[in-house]
Formats: structure tokens, sequence, C-alpha cells
């Protein structure tokens, strides 16, 4: 949704991760990981290495991050994610 993904991104660049405990963070930054555009996961990885910093032993994080490399293949492979082709009335 562009407009999680604009709310997430602005709050983000302002530093609103800093302020809140890393499972905070990692809501913050989720709708980053649902965007088609590889800016967006370029910055979901710096805040996932920020969040790293502050709490390495998180697990929900490294659980997230594994899923960043996921979904970041995917968008890198396709230029989307085509799941979604059908619902956006996109070709396949």
């Amino acid at each position: 949704d562009a407009v999680a993904v604009s709310v997430a991104r602005e709050a983000l660049e302002a530093g609103a991760d800093k302020r809140l405990p890393a499972i905070g963070g990692i809501s913050l930054a989720k709708p980053l990981m649902h965007s088609e555009t590889i800016a967006d996961h370029e910055l979901l990885r710096e805040v996932i290495e920020r969040l790293r910093q502050r709490a390495p032993d998180c697990y929900a994080l490294e659980g997230f991050a594994r899923s960043e490399e996921q979904h970041v293949a995917v968008v890198q492979r396709f230029g989307r994610y085509p799941h979604r082709n059908q619902l956006l009335g996109r070709a396949s």
C-alpha cells in the first residue's frame, strides 16, 4: 500500500525507529518489505542494521531480516511481486 510505505519511509527517515524498542522498529518498517521498489528495500536494510546494533540478540529481528532477504530477492528477480499480478490486473 503506497500510503503505508510513504508513512513508514517518512517516519524512518526522521529516525523514529531510534526511539522505539526493536520490535517497534520492525513494525514501523514492515510496509517497506511489501514494496516493489528497490529503494524501499535498501532503506529497510539500513533500518535492520540499525536495529541489530541496538538489539543484537533480538530473535524477531533475525526472522524479519531473513524474510526481507526472501522478499527483496523476488523484487530483484522479477521487478515486482508476481503473485500480485492477477489481483492488480497485470500480465504475468
